[in-house]
């Protein structure tokens, strides 16, 4: 049954399946949240070269919301990049996963969520700062900033 099952797979491999290429990238990232006050976190953003003009963007940032106070979020987007007549700037917007953690006096609550967001890339060399928005729609819900520098 292993040996079909490798075959199968080679087979498909084989058959001019679309190969996927991406390139990723690191950002360290600051954000400020309606809820959660400040936060630091980082970033990878990995640019697929088919389908083109998408990105997978998982995140995460570590807020300091002040008193005793433990809150974390962790994201997982998907961009889309608008074809623009400059090199200078790089807009896209999308949408993905959040997933909220907060702890307080011995209790805490994870909470699934999902975001849109929008932003842009600035400069055409090897370094990009980007801005961008998101909103929460459950899990962490708030309107969240956040801005970094790609490498």
């Amino acid at each position: 049954m292993r040996r079909i099952l490798l075959l199968a797979v080679a087979i498909c491999c084989l058959s001019g399946a679309r190969e996927l290429y991406a390139q990723a990238r690191l950002a360290p990232q600051l954000s400020v949240g309606s809820k959660a006050d400040f936060g630091l976190g980082g970033r990878v953003q990995i640019n697929l070269r088919s389908p083109d003009r998408l990105a997978v963007i998982p995140m995460f940032d570590w807020f300091f919301p002040g008193d005793d106070r433990t809150y974390w979020e962790l994201n997982g987007n998907l961009a889309y990049f608008f074809k623009v007549n400059t090199n200078s700037v790089a807009p896209y917007a999308g949408a993905g996963l959040n997933i909220a953690y907060s702890s307080e006096d011995g209790s805490s609550d994870t909470d699934p969520g999902f975001n849109l967001l929008g932003g842009t890339l600035i400069g055409s060399g090897p370094v990009h700062p980007f801005v961008e928005v998101r909103f929460e729609l459950a899990g962490g819900e708030q309107f969240v900033l956040s801005g970094g520098v790609l490498f």
